[in-house]
């Protein structure tokens, strides 16, 4: 099983995402995140990741909910996403080799992107439509 924390940000109603580089999801975006490593907690792998993947600073806030994704590929991964909600505490946004962009979409560009299959995964629109609710759903599977 791989363990992954991803963070959404938010600002006028925009979220935060990045475009990746890798080879298996170049051109798609996602949330800022990655796996959890060693003995870091999943509040400190979702701060580091968000400082990695944007140049931002965050304090991690709310627990938005778990997500898991069994993949039936040759690998059959079992993967589960942890997402929190973040806040900016400083940095400038920067990009990097594995993130070239790093911009605020709306979730009608965020859906439509996925509709596009521009998105990393289906429960980025997923996760950000639990944390707009308020509440935290039960594990979603996607």
């Amino acid at each position: 099983m791989i363990i992954t924390c991803a963070t959404i940000i938010q600002q006028d109603k925009k979220t935060l995402v990045v475009q990746e580089s890798k080879i298996a999801a170049k051109g798609k975006w996602n949330l800022p995140g990655g796996r959890v490593y060693g003995s870091e907690s999943l509040r400190e792998c979702a701060k580091r990741e968000v400082l990695e993947e944007t140049g931002l600073e965050v304090k991690v806030g709310r627990y938005v909910g778990v997500f898991q994704r069994v993949k039936t590929d040759e690998e059959k991964r079992n993967l589960l996403v942890h997402v929190f909600e973040g806040s900016i505490l400083g940095g400038k946004i920067s990009v990097s080799d594995e993130h070239p962009a790093v911009e605020y979409k709306t979730l009608s560009e965020i859906d439509e992107l996925e509709k596009d299959q521009k998105m990393r995964s289906e429960y980025i629109a997923l996760a950000i439509r639990a944390h707009a609710s308020g509440s935290a759903p039960d594990v979603i599977v996607f």
